[in-house]
């Protein structure tokens, strides 16, 4: 069984906090975006939460239109999905589309209507200032986002052959610090959307008390699923829906005893 490792580092001593960083993995190669939270931090902080929770992975770029945007988000791979809501529409003077790789938030035509979709421009845009809410720019390989402008499209500007972000991590912002390792959790899920029931198998490094919860995509306790002391090791369980659990999205959270923890999309469908 393949297991997706996340490593928590506790942070101690002197600390400089920069802007967060968020790598991108793609089928058509590697990049990085910094985010600017310091002047969006509505719109940089849904992205993170999102990022972290998994929500792009294994999610492809359904829509490129050379010199102009390459768009993706969209865990449906249509441009009509999202993660289940919308966020505020969110502006700053200083954010603008003055440039190719200015990393932006794709919405419909009403206010607040962006979720999980954004979009990088492949020229300076102006005309979609203060209408796409502009949090971040590439700072590395942006000549990979440029060939992904290149490639050829089908119906809809949807690429030929599909453009996959296999992953997408946040980077620390933290620049300058004394690290210690903690503990470290791994998690799989099965299936993945899933109806009426949800395999899960983690593996705990360090034994200690262990809480599993069932979250909504803002973070509040939907259901808790376990609690008690787990053993160094793997451990599985199976989850099974209710009638009254709505179709959607939701975050899977295991707290462990450092009070750090694990979280995973799923979704129920």
């Amino acid at each position: 069984m393949k297991y997706i490792n996340i490593a928590f580092l506790l942070f101690c001593g002197f600390q400089i906090q920069a802007q967060t960083q968020v790598d991108f993995y793609t089928t058509m190669g590697d990049f990085r975006v910094e985010l600017r939270e310091d002047l969006m931090p509505i719109t940089a902080q849904n992205f993170i939460d999102l990022t972290e929770a998994e929500f792009y992975d294994g999610v492809i770029f359904h829509r490129v239109i050379s010199g102009f945007v390459v768009q993706g988000g969209d865990p449906l791979g249509t441009g009509f999905g999202g993660p289940g809501y919308t966020i505020m529409d969110e502006y700053h003077p200083a954010m603008n589309h003055d440039s190719t790789g200015v990393i932006a938030m794709a919405k419909t035509s009403q206010p607040n209507s962006a979720g999980s979709q954004f979009y990088f421009s492949l020229d300076a845009l102006p005309s979609l200032d203060e209408t796409y809410a502009v949090f971040g720019s590439c700072i590395q390989n942006i000549e990979v986002i440029e060939a992904m402008g290149n490639v050829a499209t089908g119906a809809n500007d949807r690429p030929i052959v599909d453009i996959v972000m296999d992953s997408v991590r946040v980077v620390s912002g933290i620049t300058s610090a004394v690290k210690k390792e903690t503990q470290v959790v791994t998690i799989e899920t099965f299936p993945n959307p899933f109806t009426e029931s949800i395999n899960l198998s983690y593996i705990v490094k360090t034994a200690g008390p262990v809480d599993i919860l069932l979250l909504d995509i803002h973070g509040q306790i939907v259901e808790q699923l376990d609690s008690g002391y787990k053993s160094q090791g793997i451990h599985s369980m199976q989850f099974k829906t209710s009638s009254k659990l709505p179709l959607g999205s939701y975050i899977l959270s295991i707290k462990t005893a450092d009070g750090k923890g694990v979280k995973k999309l799923i979704r129920h469908k």
